[in-house]
């Protein structure tokens, strides 16, 4: 199920009222005031919640970015207890990954490698939410643990997901060595119903005129000269210079832009999987190439 179809349910907050001495000594990074409070609650003192929210001391250590108490309380924590979500079905690695500290996700996978199968409430594993954040040093650990029955599209959906995540946020490289793990995912759709060629020919560049495009983007780029009434015959140059016309103007670009895009796709599958494969990998690599070249 896609996530804006996904209901909403109203979550309500637990009967707890905030320990502020937790707070503070948390802050301070005071572990021995912590294990000193932590007692009081018995053995489920790690697996407790301490705010309305669910959180476990983990989890609020993780928000407030102490790196060595987090160390410190995996260490002593049983794996299970680092397993416990908030009422938001949140772990404290999906808290780390949230704020993209890769220095605690890398201690809490030590301790407990399951924690990257766990899935938020959206169904997302860790590495996925970490490439919707946009946090690239976090998605290339994250990805490097995670099993590959949770990415292969034939045991999995987190894969695809991944995949055109990955060309969303411009991380070509690490969607260009998730797809030469995976070849499978190049014929794949996501929870959206769309494809890593799609992402791609959707891309910026493919609309900037110039003949150092590759064979590709001049293709699609030639077949969105649609003529739109009340506008010039250069759709394409109205296009990138931002030329006002009709409120048509952009739909009817979208419309030549799909219609393009379905038969490219329906040409590619007739000539098989292996060519789509071929080309989606072409693009990717000469993305990576193209970023590569504009660093400074």
């Amino acid at each position: 199920m896609k996530k804006e179809e996904k209901e909403e349910t109203e979550i309500e907050c637990l009967d707890i009222q905030p320990d502020l001495r937790f707070y503070n000594a948390i802050n301070r990074g005071d572990w021995e005031a912590i294990m000193n409070l932590l007692e009081s609650k018995g053995d489920d003192k790690f697996s407790s919640a301490i705010s309305p929210y669910g959180e476990t001391i983990l989890h609020v250590a993780t928000l407030s970015g102490q790196v060595m108490l987090v160390k410190k309380l995996v260490e002593v924590m049983k794996p299970s207890d680092m397993e416990i979500k908030t009422i938001y079905g949140q772990t404290a690695l999906s808290s780390a990954v949230n704020l993209g500290n890769t220095k605690i996700a890398r201690y809490m996978v030590m301790q407990n490698p399951n924690l990257v199968t766990i899935a938020n409430r959206w169904g997302d594993i860790p590495v996925l939410e970490a490439a919707f954040y946009g946090y690239k040093d976090m998605v290339k650990y994250l990805k490097s643990v995670t099993p590959d029955q949770c990415l292969d599209p034939e045991t999995s959906t987190q894969g695809v997901d991944l995949l055109t995540c990955c060309i969303d946020v411009e991380f070509y490289d690490i969607a260009l060595d998730l797809l030469q793990k995976f070849p499978q995912l190049a014929i794949r759709k996501n929870q959206y119903g769309t494809t890593a060629l799609t992402k791609l020919v959707r891309e910026p560049s493919a609309f900037k005129s110039g003949s150092e495009h590759v064979f590709w983007q001049r293709w699609i780029y030639h077949s969105l000269q649609v003529r739109i009434p009340g506008t010039s015959n250069n759709t394409r140059r109205d296009i990138e210079s931002g030329c006002e016309g009709p409120k048509s103007r952009e739909s009817m670009t979208q419309i030549a832009l799909n219609r393009t895009l379905k038969c490219l796709w329906d040409v590619l599958k007739l000539f098989g999987n292996e060519l789509i494969l071929y080309f989606v990998q072409s693009i990717l690599l000469y993305m990576v190439l193209l970023s590569s070249s504009l660093r400074p």
